[in-house]
């Protein structure tokens, strides 16, 4: 029996950006679920029993309704163990109080690939919280 791929959440509510990050993760090996908004994730955690399992959730900051900041507190609550990159177009600094104990990168829009692997791959081994790359 073939095993899964591993699972990573993108929550963005720019479909390009959930588009094009679900072929280029798909390209490498994972499974991709994409989502549009907090809310939406929020209600698929839920159903999900298997959410915790994910090698990671990809969360924009900037998004209408609930936005990736409070998303990323709220998983903290719910889901402690499921790393957390958030994402954003914004050239403005975010302190070190927007980041939960669970992020484990904050990326800037444009990023390359070998930047969001990299932030991937130190969600899957645990690396130190919070590196701005």
């Amino acid at each position: 029996m073939a095993e899964a791929a591993p699972k990573i959440f993108v929550i963005d509510d720019d479909e390009s950006v959930r588009v094009s990050l679900g072929r280029l993760l798909h390209s490498a090996g994972y499974h991709c679920v994409a989502l549009a908004s907090g809310d939406e994730f929020l209600e698929l955690l839920q159903s999900d029993t298997n959410a915790g399992d994910a090698v990671c959730a990809i969360l924009d900051i900037r998004m209408p309704g609930i936005d990736g900041i409070e998303l990323a507190h709220r998983l903290h609550c719910t889901h402690p163990t499921l790393p957390v990159i958030l994402i954003t177009a914004s050239r403005e600094e975010y302190s070190k109080s927007v980041l939960t104990s669970s992020t484990v990168a904050l990326l800037q829009k444009p990023f390359d690939d070998v930047t969001l692997f990299a932030a991937i791959a130190a969600s899957r081994r645990g690396a130190p919280r919070a590196q701005h790359l």
